[in-house]
């Protein structure tokens, strides 16, 4: 029974403070000091009485205990137990010292005591005043972000908060306002870099050939600094059939141990080149600076040595005027060591390799990364190739251009009259003519005469299958569509129209409209298409999406299933991209999560014990990240998981 009482001394003190006494949820006798007036203290105790027996009852949560309790902590006692969980987790000093700073700057300028005074509105408005008053960029902001975020989720996670509220703080967008971007060091600029390196003198305890090596390196496996920095002579493996370099997890940026391939003849560049060095330690002890004191020395060596290089007075003008080899560069952009890396990327995706492919050896998460951050084409990339294709479309008769492009479904089926009017619901280009018409100039499709106003030259049957009805020649004539995109995967019909345009074109309306229809006899959707003159058995091939099917064919899926409207409003056209965006992306992750498992399954057949164990470790991985994104159930993926396992028992004995 909770009770009240005064000390000896105070019992003639009338300011003095009541105390009380009550037991706990253990049956001990627990005693506080309480207010100046007796029933405000006999209150606290009957109610600290009462929770302690809800407690014993177990009508009370621990957990809402274990939030009261860390509400009221000072929240340094947070932030410390945070620093010292990321030490545990084995984090990097310069990272550890780089968020406590951002969380302990925001709790100085905001103000913070407790976790109770964390707000979402507080946060945002703190960046954008940073951003404004002191033009913090995108990124910086972004950084502090993280490292907020990163401290709220682990409050989450250890029961210290409910809810995160820094949730709702939204990031920057960094994409409007980069204050600094690398620009990729080419085969051209590294020819001249090496040249320079190796005939350069000692910087920072590295030799010319020793630097020339590194620059070697880096841009062929795209090896970060810190990275390079770490690699031994232990840490290459050139002997085999598949000579590689191992990065330890120590020094990986995702903290795991990487083992990135080399090509063949660096390999054996490196292999002799080892065998000259001292093979004790690091081979390329890099110092914090390394961009100040190595890679800019040689950068301005090697222009130099460009500079040198011409005789001609004019040429020698031309190139000071340029800013090739420059730090930076005319707009801007600058040349550091993680260039070698972006400049790796750029020419893996240039040289045609797969997205997949180039996301592994650039060991990012995301191919996203791969594609628009670390891959550089400009302007004159895309000239080159739009020439190139040009120049091919020019060159290549009409049968030919048909024959190869047959098997994608782009030119109708093979040894079938080609869709030359397709253009206007496909997307496709609609200027498929054949070499004689080339040159004659583009065809109009009302007046049959060429650009000039000169009538063309009467077609034969057989030259005139191949004729194109294109009207004004656009890629896209119907105005109502404005995007190509949008509509790739419509059910459109596509019936040869002789009414219209005699022999020589095809024509795309909808089934439901006043001219539409097709021409079975069994279609339930228009019959007037019927009284042409054809013959019944004439093969007719329809276009369906990128698909091309026999009218019957065609017919059947017009009774079985309805045309869909076209997008008319700016947010339907919005999610119809955004459709096409996802289910690329999810098929993209099937087809990860289905390499893997046909991977695990060779390893089982034919592979070591030790390989199989490994490639079911990959497995359980893609399989958790592919139902963690919502692709596959999350026990769709434990079933899966759990028939590989007992595969790999079973291998295992």
């Amino acid at each position: 029974m909770a009770s009240v009482y005064k000390p000896k001394k105070d019992k003639n003190n009338r300011s003095a403070r009541w105390h009380y006494k009550y037991k706990d949820e253990h049956g001990k006798w627990k005693a506080g000091r309480g207010f100046t007036d007796k029933q405000e203290t006999l209150d606290l105790a009957r109610r600290l009485e009462t929770e302690a027996k809800k407690r014993r009852d177990g009508l009370v949560d621990d957990r809402d205990l274990r939030l009261a309790e860390h509400r009221r902590m000072p929240i340094q006692d947070h932030i410390g137990a945070y620093e010292a969980a990321l030490r545990a987790k084995g984090s990097s000093s310069d990272h550890i010292k780089q968020t406590i700073a951002y969380v302990e700057a925001a709790r100085t300028d905001l103000g913070w005591k407790t976790l109770v005074d964390l707000s979402a509105e507080c946060v945002q408005g703190w960046l954008a005043e940073l951003r404004d008053s002191r033009g913090i960029s995108a990124r910086t902001l972004n950084a502090r972000r993280t490292a907020l975020r990163g401290f709220t989720r682990w409050c989450v996670r250890h029961g210290r908060l409910s809810t995160d509220p820094l949730l709702a703080v939204s990031p920057a967008r960094e994409s409007t306002d980069r204050r600094r971007t690398r620009r990729p060091i080419d085969l051209h600029m590294l020819n001249w870099l090496v040249a320079a390196a190796e005939s350069g003198p000692v910087r920072k305890g590295i030799s010319g050939r020793d630097r020339a090596m590194l620059y070697k390196l880096m841009a062929a496996t795209g090896l970060r600094r810190g990275e390079a920095s770490s690699v031994s002579a232990r840490s290459f493996h050139l002997d085999g059939d598949e000579p590689y370099v191992v990065v330890e997890a120590a020094h990986s940026k995702r903290r795991r141990q990487d083992e990135q391939p080399i090509p063949h003849a660096l390999a054996q560049e490196i292999k002799s080149w080892i065998e000259g060095v001292s093979q004790k330690g690091r081979l390329w002890p890099l110092p914090d600076k390394a961009f100040k004191y190595i890679l800019l020395p040689d950068l301005r060596r090697a222009r130099a040595l460009w500079m040198r290089s011409t005789s001609n007075r004019l040429e020698r003008r031309e190139r000071l005027r340029s800013d090739f080899l420059k730090p930076v560069d005319d707009n801007g952009h600058v040349v550091d060591f993680h260039s070698f890396r972006h400049g790796s990327v750029t020419q893996l995706v240039a040289s045609g390799t797969l997205v997949p492919v180039a996301q592994r050896l650039a060991r990012h998460s995301d191919p996203a990364l791969t594609l628009g951050t670390y891959s550089h084409f400009g302007l004159a990339d895309d000239r080159a190739a739009l020439e190139e294709a040009y120049q091919q479309a020019r060159t290549e008769s009409a049968p030919q251009r048909i024959v190869s492009l047959s098997a994608t479904g782009t030119e109708g089926p093979p040894g079938r009259a080609p869709n030359a009017h397709h253009g206007r619901c496909f997307g496709v280009p609609s200027r498929a003519q054949t070499c004689n018409e080339a040159s004659a100039g583009p065809i109009s499709s009302n007046s049959g005469k060429t650009a000039s106003g000169v009538r063309k030259t009467p077609l034969s049957d057989a030259e005139r299958r191949f004729v194109p009805n294109t009207g004004e020649g656009s890629r896209t004539p119907n105005l109502l569509i404005r995007s190509q995109v949008l509509y790739p995967i419509e059910l459109r019909p596509l019936y040869w129209d002789p009414i219209l345009y005699g022999s020589g074109g095809w024509s795309a309306r909808s089934p439901r409209g006043k001219m539409g229809g097709c021409w079975c006899a069994t279609c339930r959707i228009s019959r007037q298409r019927h009284n042409t003159g054809l013959p019944r058995e004439t093969d007719v091939w329809v276009g369906v999406g990128n698909l091309f099917l026999p009218r019957a064919r065609f017919c059947e899926i017009h009774r079985l299933q309805e045309l869909p409207s076209m997008a008319s409003s700016i947010s339907s056209k919005k999610r119809i991209r955004q459709n096409i965006k996802h289910r690329a992306r999810n098929r993209w992750r099937l087809r990860i999560m289905r390499g893997a498992v046909k991977d695990f399954e060779q390893k089982v057949a034919h592979g070591t014990t030790e390989e199989a164990r490994e490639s079911f470790r990959v497995v359980c991985r893609v399989l958790d990240r592919t139902a963690q994104k919502g692709v596959i159930h999350r026990n769709t993926a434990a079933r899966k998981k759990s028939r590989l396992n007992r595969r790999l028992k079973a291998k295992a004995g």
